[in-house]
């Protein structure tokens, strides 16, 4: 799925939920991946596939930008599967970004956040999604991590993540 899929009737839905009632409820929201990529879309920014022809998918080092030190206090590797990314909306504060995207957070008003990575994974979570007969097709895409360096990013980065997740997700609720 891709943020950019107006023929799909639930893509168009959720763009329109976010456009009419989400954004202007003045409610927290968090939007991960394609949730972010549908904030930035609706929010004007550009959302596609990278012009280079690479994605992420593993463990990423995530940098806080000057503007986001209080959102990601020191450089994070979070995990990452997507092939799309997205602009920073000018309407926003750009809080994060990685080596090879910028579009990794940003924040709208003081209440939305966008985050193109995934604090939530789990161990079971990272093997599926990695094994899967469609996930095992993507690690041969430029910018994907093998099975094996997955799980062992988890291993190695997961507890700092679900720190963050917590610590964040008190701050925002």
């Amino acid at each position: 799925q891709s943020a950019a899929d107006d023929s799909l009737p639930e893509i168009r839905a959720e763009l329109d939920w976010l456009e009419r009632t989400a954004l202007p409820a003045d409610i927290p929201l968090l939007g991960l991946c394609l949730g972010a990529q549908e904030i930035a879309r609706v929010l004007g920014a550009p959302v596609g596939r990278d012009s280079r022809g690479r994605v992420e998918i593993g463990y990423v080092e995530i940098l806080p930008t000057p503007e986001g030190r209080d959102f990601l206090a020191e450089p994070t590797y979070f995990y990452q599967w997507h092939s799309d990314t997205f602009g920073i909306p000018t309407s926003t504060v750009h809080l994060a970004r990685s080596e090879e995207f910028e579009g990794q957070a940003f924040r709208y008003r003081d209440n939305v956040y966008a985050v193109e990575f995934h604090p939530e994974m789990t161990g079971e979570m990272v093997y599926r999604w990695s094994t899967s007969v469609n996930g095992a097709q993507k690690l041969t895409l430029p910018g994907a991590q093998s099975h094996e360096k997955q799980m062992y990013g988890y291993r190695q980065y997961s507890a700092g993540s679900d720190r963050w997740l917590t610590t964040f997700l008190a701050q925002l609720f």
